[in-house]
């Protein structure tokens, strides 16, 4: 982490992000927990500690590396600096909280999101928006006018927010720490001095002050002076030592406490890998016995349904067999009538109800069909005699019709007559003839009148007979229509049956193949189980594998780079 390495000249972050504007989360106790729980929280942490690790044992003095980004930064917090120097403070009473603070707020808040282009590169301008705002609250609040702890964190998480989108880098941590937040907090250097009080040395006979100042006198005492300085730099070097001693020791028992962790986390992992793998071997096994007693009771099933499909499948063709022939003798009826239902087999059962149902059912019809025929005799019989009384009636009719005539005619002459009557004495002269004429032509009225009642009361007896043979042959005809209905009702069962037999042998060919199918569905399953357990197992042992061989390497990096320092301190 000390950034001297090239390789570790990568971003913090992944490249892409969905970058949203901040907004306020914690707003009671308990949304604290949930801070401390998330990404976020692990992210900001580790940022925080990694600065803190990559100046351990670093002076201020040391050499780091500027990159651009950090001068970049350094010249935004030179930018606010300036602003500062441009917003000089108001005339107020109050001696706190001065508020040319909100002008200079006001200006930044305006600002913030150029300041940032600055230093975010033109490829993450999304990320503008969002780290903007974290800048904005790393100043202090411009209501209260007041800077704390939470707007320092603010600023630490602009300073996050900037590696996590690849601004800065690993090698920038000594430059954040030595340059940007020494920039922030406008602190100066600290230099810490050694001060030794130097005591002027005399020998005493320069205190008895009669001695003679020779040139080996002054030698001496530059001799003295020189002795004096090297064993206050001596003492200087061992108070370091010691130090160096302490400190080292120190780092030793740390490490040795780490070390004797790391072992005893070996220890515990290597416990809780073996019960892991026994519980996993033993629930392995309990899983492969249960799937051997499913594969073992599904195979029991299996063959079940093979024997009951194969007993249905000969069932079936038997009963299609049988069914084809269904018609029996009256003898052959009545030998199986004698047997019992339980000793009968399927198609002679049918056989018997078939018989039964079509029995009576033929003799009715042959009956139908012998009535059909007799009153179809009896209707050409009585066709032929309507033909013949409407020959008659047509006869009659025309013969009326001639009489109406004759009678129009001879009504006429008697008008005439009477009028011939009435122009002289015809009256009296041929009374008696006219009278005689009359009486005749009277009686053959009433001869007339008397034969036409009775054509149309022959004429009405014989339209109500036709009606009602018309009738006999439409309830005949219906009674055929109901028969042909009958025997396509049969028909129709027939083939019902024979459809349904049809049927019956595709939905046990359709089984079959479920059965097929869920036979080779099981060898799937069990096929990619066993690979998912093999692939789930190798990758957890080579997971486990590799956190062993991370923590040994740590475990031997920290003891070298322990021996090589207390190599170094003891050299």
């Amino acid at each position: 982490m000390d950034g001297s390495s090239p390789e570790e000249d990568v971003p913090l972050s992944f490249p892409k992000y969905d970058f949203i504007i901040p907004k306020k989360e914690i707003h009671i106790v308990t949304d604290m927990g949930k801070w401390k729980r998330s990404q976020a929280y692990g992210n900001y942490m580790g940022f925080i500690l990694t600065l803190n690790e990559s100046v351990k044992g670093k002076k201020m003095t040391s050499d780091y590396n500027v990159s651009k980004p950090i001068e970049q930064l350094v010249a935004l917090l030179n930018t606010l600096d300036k602003w500062i120097d441009e917003t000089p403070p108001v005339d107020q009473p109050s001696r706190f909280g001065n508020k040319a603070f909100r002008t200079w707020y006001a200006k930044l808040e305006q600002e913030a999101e150029n300041l940032v282009t600055t230093v975010v590169p033109e490829v993450q301008k999304e990320a503008v928006p969002e780290v903007a705002v974290y800048l904005k609250e790393a100043v202090g609040n411009s209501t209260r006018i007041d800077y704390g702890t939470g707007h320092e964190a603010a600023f630490a998480a602009f300073l996050c927010c900037l590696c996590k989108i690849g601004v800065l880098k690993i090698s920038d941590q000594l430059a954040i720490v030595f340059k940007v937040f020494e920039s922030s907090l406008e602190s100066e250097e600290i230099s810490l001095e050694t001060t030794v009080p130097t005591d002027d040395l005399s020998s005493s006979e320069e205190r008895n002050g009669n001695t003679k100042i020779t040139r080996q006198l002054i030698e001496r005492k530059e001799l003295l002076h020189n002795l004096q300085l090297l064993i206050i730099e001596l003492s200087q070097k061992n108070l370091m030592i010691d130090n160096l001693k302490v400190e080292y020791l120190t780092k030793i028992e740390e490490l040795e406490e780490k070390l004797n962790d790391a072992l005893h986390q070996k220890q515990l992992l290597s416990l809780r890998l073996d019960n892991q793998l026994k519980l996993q071997q033993d629930e392995s096994r309990k899983h492969q016995l249960r799937m051997k007693q499913e594969m073992d009771a599904i195979l029991t099933r299996q063959k079940q349904m093979e024997d009951t499909n194969r007993q249905l499948r000969e069932r079936t063709g038997n009963i299609y067999r049988s069914l084809r022939d269904l018609e029996l003798g009256e003898e052959q009826y009545i030998e199986l009538k004698d047997i019992p239902d339980d000793q009968l087999s399927i198609p002679e059962y049918v056989s018997i109800r078939f018989y039964e149902v079509v029995q009576p059912l033929r003799k009715e019809l042959n009956e139908l069909k012998v009535k059909n025929s007799s009153q179809l005799e009896d209707l050409s019989s009585c066709k032929d005699q309507l033909k013949a009384v409407m020959e008659s009636y047509e006869d009659e009719r025309r013969m009326r019709s001639e009489l109406e005539i004759r009678c129009l005619r001879l009504t006429l002459e008697l008008a005439d007559t009477k009028q011939l009557i009435q122009q002289g004495d015809y009256k009296k002269e041929n009374y008696d003839k006219i009278k005689r004429e009359r009486d005749a032509f009277e009686r053959e009225l009433l001869d007339l009148k008397r034969t036409s009642e009775i054509l149309e009361v022959t004429n009405k007896a014989v339209s109500k007979e036709r009606n009602d043979l018309l009738k006999e042959v439409s309830t005949l005809q219906q009674s055929v229509t109901l028969m042909q209905k009958d025997k396509d009702y049969l028909n129709r069962q027939n083939m019902e049956l024979n459809v349904r037999c049809a049927h019956e042998e595709d939905r046990i060919e359709r089984l079959h193949m479920q059965l097929e199918d869920a036979k080779k569905a099981r060898e799937e399953v069990y096929e990619k189980y066993v690979a998912s357990r093999d692939h789930y197992k190798t990758e957890y042992e080579n997971k486990l594998r590799d956190e062993l061989e991370q923590i040994r390497l740590k475990t031997n990096q920290e003891i070298e780079h322990l021996r090589s320092a207390s190599k170094e301190m003891f050299e």
